[in-house]
């Protein structure tokens, strides 16, 4: 389990029939909803985070038909707009939301902003990975039972065979023993020259939880590593969507993705990213954003019950 002591705008996409439906930027119409908290008019569509990265931007482009009803490439879209306002295309965004990141003045990027092809343009932000509890006083004994006293058993009807579990965190240490070589295509979005490997534990520790022999919860369960943490367990916001991106347009099926990132309050374009699940699947995605609860995985039925009383999923 893993006990979250900060702001936490991520928290598990769990269930065996699970899709991934990615980013949203718009509503029936074409118009996005407007939100509380918005900025100045003359901002309007121009959002800033709680820890930028200093002169890099989202920019999520609207839908762009040619005459023949094809979307136009995002990448060509991307590289006329940053001629027009002076920016420099750090990294494409396709799948799961489509845009770029962008290298530029904040100025350029606010003008970027008002463009009647751009939906928003948001600040990249800087994510980390949560902080765990060490020595849970609530383990696997505690989610395979609703009522107390707790019987000193781990009981389960599946053990996740056939399932991929895609962790988007620091990456996997593939050669773990207790993960049984049980490793499937991964993705890195931190380009640091470590690929996939986890080279800060974080995302090893999540996986084995969720897989491992010993003390995984379903002990069969292909892992996928999506590394959008680097090292010290930060990001990027851009390199989570590269990596939801990622898993949105090549998860295997039946899927389930775990996500276990904060960072202050959660940015526009990580609202605008859901995880839904088929009809049937009783498993659903949530964020966690309550501090100091328990995020606990489920094996099917009812969901689960934290600490708080409240129910996981």
């Amino acid at each position: 389990m893993t006990m979250i002591h900060r702001n936490v705008w991520l928290g598990m996409g769990l269930g065996l029939g699970m899709t991934l439906a990615g980013c949203f930027t718009e509503v029936p119409g074409g118009e996005l909803k407007p939100e509380e908290g918005t900025d100045t008019a003359a901002e309007a569509n121009f959002h800033r985070v709680a820890e930028p990265i200093e002169g890099r931007y989202i920019v999520v482009l609207k839908p762009d038909l040619t005459q023949r009803g094809i979307l136009n490439p995002v990448g060509v879209r991307a590289n006329a707009l940053a001629t027009n306002y002076r920016a420099v295309v750090a990294m494409e965004l396709r799948g799961a939301l489509d845009g770029f990141v962008a290298e530029m003045a904040e100025e350029d990027a606010i003008e970027l902003s008002k463009d009647s092809t751009v939906a928003y343009v948001e600040q990249d932000g800087v994510v980390h990975a949560l902080e765990t509890q060490d020595n849970p006083p609530l383990g696997l004994d505690r989610i395979d039972q609703t009522n107390l006293p707790l019987d000193n058993r781990y009981n389960f009807d599946h053990d996740g065979t056939g399932v991929h579990a895609y962790v988007i965190d620091t990456g996997v240490r593939a050669t773990h023993q207790g993960l049984g070589g049980r490793i499937g295509e991964g993705f890195d979005a931190v380009n640091d020259g470590n690929g996939t490997n986890d080279c800060n534990v974080h995302g090893t520790h999540v996986s084995g939880t969720i897989g491992s022999d010993a003390f995984g919860v379903a002990k069969n369960v292909t892992i996928h590593p999506v590394r959008v943490l680097d090292c010290t367990g930060s990001g990027s916001n851009s390199g989570v969507i590269a990596g939801v991106n990622f898993v949105a347009q090549n998860a295997e099926k039946p899927a389930v993705a775990n996500m276990s990132l904060g960072g202050g309050p959660p940015p526009r374009s990580i609202r605008r990213c859901r995880l839904r699940s088929r009809p049937a699947s009783p498993s659903r995605w949530r964020p966690a954003t309550r501090p100091r609860t328990h995020a606990a995985v489920r094996r099917g039925g009812r969901p689960r019950r934290s600490r708080s009383g409240r129910s996981t999923t």
